[in-house]
């Protein structure tokens, strides 16, 4: 990661070198306050995916596109059979927790309303709290 360094009216240069060999993804991004946008400079190819590599060549031109798909771009899409489901449960199981963390916060907030000590509460003449254990003769 590197930032860009002002040279010109309209031109910008790394402050290092950057990697455009090996296993190294090289990409310039774009932030503009509504997503963040890239450029290919150097990817590797990659049989496992399969994509091919993007070579750095001295000259270029390329369109900036999501860098999402630049980082993710073995996320070639799905089938939906599987996907569904999937995000279901995780949407019972946050359902479940958040049911479960409700539960346990009543639980605590009736637990704080019962007197300590198991005596009497009541309230005396003025507001005062009088607490004690209440004798018959």
């Amino acid at each position: 990661m590197d930032r860009l360094k002002k040279i010109g009216p309209s031109s910008w240069r790394t402050t290092q070198p950057l990697p455009v060999y090996g296993k190294w993804k090289s990409m310039l991004r774009l932030e503009n306050g509504r997503g963040v946008r890239a450029v290919p400079v150097y990817l590797p190819e990659d049989s496992a995916i399969p994509a091919k590599e993007v070579p750095a060549t001295a000259h270029f031109t390329r369109p900036f596109v999501r860098d999402k798909k630049i980082l993710q771009r073995e996320a070639v899409g799905g089938s939906t059979w599987l996907a569904t489901p999937a995000y279901l449960l995780l949407l019972a199981i946050a359902a479940v927790w958040l049911v479960t963390l409700g539960w346990g916060l009543r639980r605590l907030e009736r637990t704080a309303r019962e007197p300590v000590g198991g005596g009497v509460d009541e309230r005396a003449p003025g507001g005062a709290r009088v607490r004690g254990t209440v004798r018959t003769a």
